[in-house]
């Protein structure tokens, strides 16, 4: 965008260079180009009561779509070929395929608190047999020390199924467990200001 005169608003302009000096736009300015892009019948006293409120921005609570890409960098042996040389045709291709450590999310995270005593007892569900086991370890490998406790970011998907089994009535350790520490936080859970790594995370 054009620079402007603080007095008259008019693009500035550059004897020497024989431009008008631009600069990247501000937040209100891009805010402002975006109203009048969408809203073509805003006018200008419009857009002025709407840049005198204040403006925040914060994280989504969920999201319809989310793009991401990657290189991946291979490395294979090709065997030598009777002339001496990389026998290529032996050489049939490379198959390359991209998984995520955690399913897909489309809600926020939950942070948790637990006792010291909970958190062993996480640890020894991580490494026991069942289907809770992923469940465990991707609430066990987020767990951080605050002060003397330790807290931790449930993923939707994860809390969405924890919550389900005790709403079942479902027993077991890992049910056991979960349904102690939810039980000793507030409203069973706190949902995070921001998205999970990697994905947008959530929980009611």
């Amino acid at each position: 965008m054009a620079d402007k005169c603080p007095q008259c608003k008019s693009p500035l302009y550059c004897e020497s260079c024989e431009t008008h000096p631009t600069h990247r736009p501000y937040a209100k300015q891009a805010i402002r180009a975006l109203i009048q892009a969408v809203a073509k019948t805003c006018n200008d006293e419009t857009i002025k009561e709407i840049s005198k409120e204040e403006i925040s921005f914060g994280s989504p609570s969920t999201y319809v779509h989310w793009t991401k890409s990657a290189i991946a960098h291979v490395s294979t042996i090709v065997p030598n070929g009777e002339d001496g040389e990389l026998d290529l045709h032996s050489l049939n291709g490379l198959k390359v395929t991209m998984a995520t450590d955690d399913p897909p999310q489309s809600g926020r995270s939950s942070i948790i608190v637990m006792t010291h005593a909970q958190h062993e007892l996480l640890e020894l569900l991580t490494r026991k047999q069942g289907d809770h086991q992923e469940l465990c370890k991707r609430v066990y490998k987020r767990v951080k020390m605050h002060e003397e406790k330790r807290v931790t970011l449930v993923l939707s998907t994860d809390m969405a199924r924890i919550q389900g089994a005790l709403k079942c009535g479902e027993t077991g350790d890992w049910q056991d467990l979960f349904r102690e520490v939810l039980s000793a936080n507030p409203s069973g859970s706190m949902p995070t200001s921001e998205p999970a790594a990697g994905a947008s995370a959530g929980a009611k």
